[in-house]
């Protein structure tokens, strides 16, 4: 029997892996968000994970770790068929063949004195793949500031008298 494909390549983090028929599993994670962040408010990530076309498939435990950020907290993370814990991790045992796991949801807090960027950055290891990660720019809205009749209001500076 002679293939007409022998291998692939796919772009991953920039870089390009060469893929053979029932080589390893290859998994990619990306995450993305709909709109730029306001402190004090919360806000939703999606997380996608990927298995390369042309890669075998997973075998064990799939992690997908979204690591902490200064200028946010976690509140909760959850897809269709991962296991999530209170913690910052989802899990899952079943077999990806070439395509994607069902998203992710992560919803986070963003912090009152969150940077104007933020860097959001996950990880994916397990299920006989190399470990990869990603990462996702988010603009943070500047914090609201109180005007009245054209004059800008620094709330720190208010005082009362008695």
């Amino acid at each position: 029997m002679v293939w007409a494909i022998f291998s692939s390549s796919i772009r991953i983090n920039n870089a390009v892996r060469l893929l053979t028929p029932g080589s390893k599993p290859v998994l990619s994670v990306a995450s993305s968000h709909s709109a730029s962040l306001t402190p004090g408010q919360n806000a939703t990530y999606s997380l996608l994970v990927n298995n390369a076309f042309f890669a075998s498939q997973t075998n064990g435990t799939v992690t997908v770790t979204e690591v902490a950020n200064t200028g946010f907290t976690v509140a909760s993370m959850s897809g269709i068929g991962w296991s999530c814990g209170p913690a910052t991790i989802c899990t899952r045992n079943d077999q990806l063949s070439g395509g994607s796991f069902p998203p992710i949801t992560v919803t986070v807090n963003v912090n009152p004195n969150a940077p104007l960027q933020l860097t959001n950055f996950v990880t994916v290891s397990g299920g006989g793949a190399a470990g990869s990660a990603t990462v996702d720019l988010t603009t943070v809205l500047p914090f609201p500031t109180a005007i009245t009749s054209g004059s800008v209001v620094n709330r720190s500076e208010e005082h009362t008298s008695e």
